[in-house]
Order: structure tokens, then sequence, then C-alpha cells
């Protein structure tokens, strides 16, 4: 049996919560979430929110293991097909989507 939380940071944008997820074809793929931690093997992975190819909001959970790079974006080395490549407007809209659900105030 295996549980597991998300994880969320004091502020917003923080160290990895509210930063865009590139993936290794140089795409905006989302914003993260969260980290989550499953007990009792405790693996990390981060929640990535962002939209299928129809435009539809979708979660993506991402094993740290795929984690490349964590900077001012996280980049991933992992390829995602049915993933709408973002733009600036997209991710600003995620990212004021995610601060709201968090209550975080700037």
């Amino acid at each position: 049996m295996s549980d597991s939380t998300e994880l969320h940071e004091k502020s917003f944008p923080g160290l990895v919560v509210g930063k865009a997820v590139v993936d290794k074809g140089a795409k905006y793929i989302g914003v993260v979430k969260a980290v989550k931690l499953r007990i009792p093997d405790f693996k990390t992975s981060i929640v990535v929110q962002g939209f299928d190819s129809e435009s539809q909001s979708i979660e993506i959970e991402i094993d740290s293991s795929k984690i490349e790079q964590i900077s001012d974006l996280v980049m991933v080395n992992e390829k995602f097909k049915n993933i709408k490549q973002l733009n600036e407007r997209d991710i600003l809209k995620l990212r004021l989507g995610i601060q709201e659900k968090l209550s975080f105030s700037r």
C-alpha cells in the first residue's frame, strides 16, 4: 500500500512550485503545481498543470529522476507528445490559477 501527499511552498513562485516546465523537445508543457512525496518508499515527483492537445486542463506527474535541471524553469529529460505547446499567456494563466487555488498572496 502506498500513500502520497502534495507539498507546497510558502511563497509563490517558489524554488520549484510555480516554475514553467520544458520537455526534452524544448517545448513548454506546463507549470509546477506541487511536489509529491509517496510513502513508504519516499519517491518524489512534480505535479505539472498543463493542457492536452485539445486545450483541456490536465495534471502530469513527472518522477524526479526525469528532472534534468531546476533554474528559472524546470527542464525534464522526457518528450511529451499529446501536450499542448504553451505560450507566455498560457503560462501566466496557469500560474495565476495555481496561485489562486493555493491561496497565496503576493
